[in-house]
């Protein structure tokens, strides 16, 4: 059995496996820090399995049974440096020369190192996140042309990453109850807002502001806080000197709840 899955445009977030995965995965994206390279030609993960099969003479009783599974994440990185290829390859190492050059190499099997990385593909919707544990170990190719950029393409095969054997975690927020638009006074949110994203920050000088948010979907209900006091959608919250956390939350009919969070921070009058 094989099923692809073409996942399009986004990001490839990277960080070293140290043997737990993230507790914050909003902060993972988040971060251009852990960012592999530029994506060229989209992403894709492919799940492929080796089945046992065997039957009686008469064909009465069929065994059929999975005996391995195969998980893979490919890509193409446009931007890359000396950084992108130790994270590509177990052999790979950096020098740098005394006229500021980066040396590369690649090679000897002598130098390898055991990295697990742990990988996650945001959809550039951000509501689509495909994460797994593993490494590049089916090589890569430099694809140099004449009339664009030069780019690597990478494989990266899953392994393991609990003891329940998960080999690929997919997020998917487009079910989830969200926001079609959220206004803290004019205030101006960082990053801008997007209906999948949860976490925002802004400042202020003004002592209140109105906040305005619409839910996505009919039907689904909204509520919002400042601290730990209720506002009515429309109306204005009162801001102290210093940090404010905003709250609004979106409910839908089977009680599901994603909660944005602003944190404005007003400065002294």
């Amino acid at each position: 059995m094989e099923k692809e899955y073409t996942l399009g445009s986004g990001h490839i977030h990277i960080q070293e496996y140290t043997g737990t995965l993230p507790t914050n995965w909003d902060e993972f994206f988040a971060s251009t820090e852990n960012i592999l390279g530029r994506v060229k030609g989209g992403a894709s993960f492919e799940y492929t399995t080796e089945k046992y099969e065997d039957q009686d003479d008469l064909g009465y009783v069929v065994i059929e049974e999975i005996t391995k599974e195969k998980v893979t994440m490919k890509s193409g990185m446009m931007t890359w440096d000396g950084e992108t290829l130790e994270k590509l390859c177990s052999t790979a190492r950096i020098e740098k020369l005394t006229d500021g050059t980066t040396r590369i190499k690649i090679g000897g099997l002598g130098n390898q190192k055991n990295s697990r990385w742990v990988i996650g593909f945001e959809h550039k919707n951000k509501n689509l996140r495909v994460i797994i544990v593993g490494k590049n170990n089916e090589g890569f190719t430099f694809d140099f042309k004449q009339d664009s950029a030069t780019v690597i393409d990478c494989l990266f095969r899953s392994e393991a990453s609990d003891d329940e054997g998960t080999l690929i975690l997919i997020d998917d927020m487009r079910t989830a109850p969200v926001l079609s638009s959220l206004l803290v006074g004019g205030l101006t949110l960082t990053p801008a807002f997007n209906p999948y994203v949860k976490n925002y920050t802004a400042s202020a000088t003004e002592a209140t502001v109105a906040i305005t948010a619409a839910a996505k979907a009919d039907g689904n209900t909204v509520e919002i806080k400042n601290g730990e006091t209720k506002v009515e959608n429309g109306k204005t919250a009162s801001l102290s000197q210093g940090s404010n956390t905003i709250t609004v939350s979106v409910t839908d009919a089977d009680k599901k709840v994603f909660t944005y969070t602003v944190n404005v921070n007003k400065a002294s009058s």
